[in-house]
């Protein structure tokens, strides 16, 4: 391959392994001396899957900026589809990975940064359709958080460090996705005709984003005019409810959806207080409920009125897509 056009990708989880996928797609339908090359970057060197042999597998610190700038040399595009290890701990451990992250870049004169992020920063908005205007008013640890973070970003880009764009998501599902609540403690139980229990209503509008879609979604911002960055963009996601994605993988998996709500009140407040001491992650968790028990939909028109498309699966074939890998992954 004699492209000398370098696209590194830090993080190999579900997101990471998307992107990966959209540029091995792009890269399909190109001549091979216009071909991406491309890079992942994880903290062990290995994924755990097979790669294609011309995807470069690089062991790195994404919290060292130092590290960052060694394995990003040389790169036009840098995708972040990195979060903090603790999800309960996103307070302490996220500002200085995504510091790490930025000044390992800049050192390395990368001239683009893509970020993945999700909708936490915009807080309780009354079920409202969430658009990339609406203000940043979340008052949870990990929504200030993710306020904190896009402010940083921002301050990188107006400062002319390093141009960034910005992908904004909604909850995963689909192949690979565990870590979501439409991951596998949703997934598994409705494919086995088990039940599912659901800290929430289920029956509120919701927006999901099918995880090949953000991979497409990412790459596509990479490759947009310079004009397109300093902003966000909230990615194609449907629209649709929990129940009704859990009727959708029933039908394809030929099981019943049973899914029952622990709806907000001392039970739940209950409950999940006792989940906390021996689930670490689901504390606070509480303080993003508003998600989960009033509608929580998005508008994706600013991505539409700049690529034309949003490009979205459609929901039946990424319902398929998801049942297949998790029937094949089974646990």
């Amino acid at each position: 391959m004699s492209s000398s056009v370098l696209h590194v990708i830090l993080g190999t989880g579900p997101s990471g392994l998307s992107i990966l996928d959209a540029l091995k797609a792009r890269n399909d339908k190109l001549a091979s001396d216009q071909k991406t090359r491309i890079r992942t970057v994880n903290r062990s060197g290995k994924v755990k899957e097979d790669v294609p042999a011309d995807v470069e597998v690089m062991k790195g610190n994404v919290t060292d900026a130092n590290d960052v700038a060694r394995v990003v040399e040389g790169a036009r595009v840098v995708y972040a589809a990195v979060n903090a290890p603790n999800y309960h701990k996103w307070p302490v451990e996220f500002p200085p990975l995504q510091t790490a992250i930025l000044e390992g870049c800049v050192k390395a004169a990368v001239p683009r940064l893509v970020v993945l992020d999700n909708l936490y920063a915009y807080g309780p908005h009354q079920g409202r359709t969430i658009t990339e205007t609406m203000p940043h008013k979340a008052t949870d640890d990990r929504g200030v958080t993710r306020v904190k973070l896009a402010s940083q970003l921002k301050e990188y880009h107006n400062a002319g460090k390093i141009k960034i764009i910005v992908a904004r998501a909604s909850d995963f599902f689909g192949p690979r996705v565990l870590q979501s609540q439409a991951g596998d403690r949703f997934m598994y139980p409705i494919i086995g005709g088990s039940s599912v229990q659901f800290l929430g209503d289920p029956d509120q509008p919701h927006a999901i984003t099918y995880i090949g879609d953000l991979g497409r979604a990412m790459v596509t911002l990479a490759f947009a005019p310079d004009s397109a960055y300093g902003e966000d963009y909230i990615v194609p996601s449907h629209n649709t409810s929990f129940r009704a994605l859990a009727e959708a993988v029933a039908k394809e998996a030929g099981t019943k959806a049973n899914i029952s709500s622990v709806k907000k009140g001392f039970l739940r407040t209950t409950f999940v207080g006792l989940l906390s001491v021996f689930v670490p992650p689901v504390r606070g968790i509480e303080g993003l409920s508003y998600q989960f028990d009033e509608a929580f939909t998005v508008d994706t028109a600013k991505y539409v009125n700049l690529f034309g498309d949003d490009d979205r699966t459609p929901l039946e074939a990424a319902v398929n897509d998801a049942v297949a890998w998790y029937k094949a992954h089974a646990q």
